[in-house]
């Protein structure tokens, strides 16, 4: 999980994000929240990666 957690925060490509936020849906831990709120938080980050990452968390 480290490693999509890694990909999520430091990749550039949209689809390398998206893989990463639908790997971790299955790795419910306190550093996943993190690594999702963190990319929702991210005013750089593409809208539709941040509204992945909300309905991740739901």
């Amino acid at each position: 999980d480290y490693q999509w957690q890694y990909q999520l925060r430091h990749e550039r490509d949209v689809t390398a994000q998206s893989e990463a936020i639908d790997a971790l849906h299955n790795y419910p831990e306190p550093a996943t929240r993190k690594a999702l709120t963190d990319t929702i938080e991210n005013e750089q980050t593409y809208y539709k990666i941040r509204c992945r990452a909300a309905h991740c968390l739901t």
